[in-house]
């Protein structure tokens, strides 16, 4: 096919001799990070196993595992474009780790089992937003590391955590039972 005949107006593909540049520095892509390399490699690699994963689930009539996998190839197709982007930017890593504010939520929750938190009151102590923590919560709740305490206003705890008291004291004042250790802020008028 002649150029322009596809509908274009007859472009050069790259690396045919009709470049418009000459090759120089200026113009020369800057060698990738053999550090964002590896870690996209090693992304693309396991996103490979997990589809194999998801085929032989399906074959089997596992459905979950099969969820599962896909859920893995998500998070690491997520993870190689956050680096590839950061990388295209100038940066060397993403902003922030995907799971790492989950990690905290849940780091949280573990410093104070059978206490309810709203989203709003883990935002504080975390300095995050309480929607981010809301979403945060979520997922801990759909992996079962998190347990949705009560409905309104929504507070969770701990999964497997014993209720927390609901006699003298608000269930949802993060820290009541650790004032000693200087990390409590009782809600403002909790008596």
């Amino acid at each position: 096919m002649e150029p322009g005949q596809d509908g274009t107006a007859g472009t050069a593909a790259p690396g045919d001799g009709n470049d418009q540049h000459p090759d120089d520095d200026s113009d020369a892509e800057a060698v990738p990070d053999p550090a964002v390399v590896a870690a996209v490699a090693g992304h693309v690699g396991k996103i490979g196993f997990a589809a194999e994963a998801v085929t032989t689930a399906l074959e089997a009539g596992d459905l979950g595992a099969a969820l599962a996998a896909i859920e893995d190839i998500g998070g690491r197709a997520g993870q190689a474009r956050r680096t590839l982007k950061a990388a295209a930017g100038g940066r060397k890593t993403p902003a922030v780790k995907p799971g790492a504010l989950r990690e905290l939520v849940a780091a949280h929750l573990r410093a104070y089992p059978g206490q309810n938190f709203t989203p709003h009151q883990i935002g504080k102590k975390l300095t995050r937003s309480s929607g981010a923590v809301a979403n945060a919560l979520d997922k801990l709740v759909a992996l079962g590391e998190a347990e949705l305490a009560t409905e309104k206003p929504r507070t969770f705890r701990l999964a497997g955590s014993p209720a927390a008291e609901p006699a003298s004291r608000p269930v949802t004042a993060p820290g009541m039972d650790r004032a000693e250790d200087g990390d409590a802020e009782p809600v403002a008028g909790a008596a």
